[in-house]
């Protein structure tokens, strides 16, 4: 009984290390497929997604020091 539940345990982990892999697959597929939408809309030079991208890569990329500054009036 002991082998068998171990056997179990193992084949439960196995599956829920398979999944969180698809997971963060998934998740790293869209990061990328985002960032050259707004790279390609950059391109076609609309204004709109340039400030959608710096807060993308703001959100994305919190720890490379690339932070916006308002200037005060």
């Amino acid at each position: 009984m002991m082998i068998q539940d171990g056997a179990t345990l193992v084949l439960l982990l196995l599956l829920l290390q398979i999944f969180v892999h698809q997971i963060h697959l998934c998740l790293t597929t869209m990061v990328v497929g985002v960032t050259l939408l707004c790279n390609i809309l950059i391109w076609l030079n609309l204004p709109t997604f340039k400030l959608l991208n710096i807060e993308l890569e703001l959100c994305l990329f919190p720890l490379e020091g690339c932070h916006v500054s308002k200037r005060e009036e």
